[in-house]
């Protein structure tokens, strides 16, 4: 099942079940993702999720109400569940050290991105690029 048909499937069931932050988020999401294509694919889906996530955390920083905290990170929890396990620094570290030393940047990126897609954070992958 491709994840915007999940994501479709679990906001009807929110809104059977009368969960307005869920059914209201997961609208959120799906309406992002469509934003240029009817039917988009996981990758597509992923990166409005990534982008809701980051806004979300932005807003986390700044909320001061207690209520509207909880509800953000309660959001952000909700988000996290659809996103893949990321890879970890230990075994991205262990990917970067076997590529050869004088590739560029550019051709080390890559070869993460075609190692691990999606569950690869590309900005700890340069993180580990620019001190090794």
């Amino acid at each position: 099942m491709k994840l915007i048909d999940r994501l479709q499937s679990d906001k009807t069931e929110a809104m059977k079940a009368r969960l307005r932050t869920d059914s209201n988020l997961l609208g959120v999401l799906i309406s992002d993702a469509k934003k240029t294509d009817k039917s988009p694919e996981d990758g597509a889906v992923l990166k409005a999720m990534r982008s809701t996530k980051k806004q979300l955390t932005e807003a986390l920083s700044h909320a001061k109400d207690a209520d509207k905290q909880r509800e953000i990170a309660y959001e952000l929890e909700l988000i996290e569940g659809y996103l893949p396990q990321l890879v970890g620094a230990g075994e991205l570290k262990a990917f970067i050290d076997t590529l050869p030393a004088d590739d560029h940047m550019g051709k080390k990126m890559g070869s993460i991105k075609k190692k691990f897609g999606e569950r690869a954070d590309m900005k700890l992958a340069k993180e580990i690029l620019d001190k090794g």
